[in-house]
């Protein structure tokens, strides 16, 4: 971590902290990469294990919260050494919400065991395109974290964008097929929400690699468009 503050407990809880949420960070990728499994393969037994997982998932990031309150609260740090804390506690944030997104992915593979439609989905090829997409970017941004490194931050918030707009030509495309027989298969929805899910994935990714850059940098560039504009 950023060598911010002369106490060495600090240092000691700080780093804690940091892995701690690494920890909640590799829960939420591992059981991403399962929910998509789930999916693609239709494992009750793997859907049911996700959800399972996901629930301590929720229970990690309370406790993380109540950490980073003891943290302040104890050592009161103040500029750098609190940019710190809360950017890292952001990032908390973001996993959880990743988390709920997983959960809706396994939910929709659990929808889709359960019914007795056929094996195949409309265009299994690209949504397994997009969703190993959507763990490699979870994976680059939390190595980012990982390492406080911001170098590749600017590829990776670059890469969301065009992995969002390969989602939105998918979720068109679906749509459209369902406006023309003038119906929507449930397989078909199922899809859906699980490209809507991703792609919100991919966003929260992107938070990641920008809380990076506040912790390191000090820049808040989240709204840099709409500042620059």
């Amino acid at each position: 971590m950023p060598e911010f503050h002369s106490l060495k407990q600090y240092d000691v809880d700080l780093d804690v902290f940091h892995a701690n949420v690494l920890r909640m960070g590799c829960m939420v990728e591992n059981q991403l990469d399962n929910a998509v499994t789930c999916f693609r393969n239709r494992d009750l037994i793997l859907t049911e294990s996700v959800i399972g997982t996901l629930q301590e998932v929720n229970r990690l990031e309370i406790t993380l919260d109540s950490e980073c309150r003891r943290l302040i609260v104890r050592h009161q740090p103040t500029a750098n050494d609190l940019r710190v804390v809360m950017g890292t506690n952001k990032v908390v944030s973001d996993l959880e919400r990743i988390g709920d997104e997983v959960r809706k992915i396994a939910l929709s593979a659990k929808d889709l065991h359960l019914s007795s439609e056929p094996k195949s989905i409309a265009h299994q090829d690209m949504l397994n395109q997009l969703a190993g997409l959507t763990i490699t970017i979870v994976h680059n941004a939390l190595d980012m974290f990982a390492r406080l490194d911001a170098t590749y931050s600017d590829d990776l918030i670059s890469e969301e964008g065009i992995i969002t707009m390969k989602f939105r030509f998918l979720s068109k495309r679906l749509i459209d097929e369902m406006t023309d027989v003038w119906r929507a298969e449930p397989a078909t929805l199922n899809v859906l929400w699980t490209i809507k899910a991703l792609e919100r994935i991919t966003d929260y990714a992107k938070n990641i690699a920008e809380q990076v850059i506040f912790i390191v940098d000090g820049k808040d560039v989240r709204h840099a468009k709409i500042e620059a504009a």
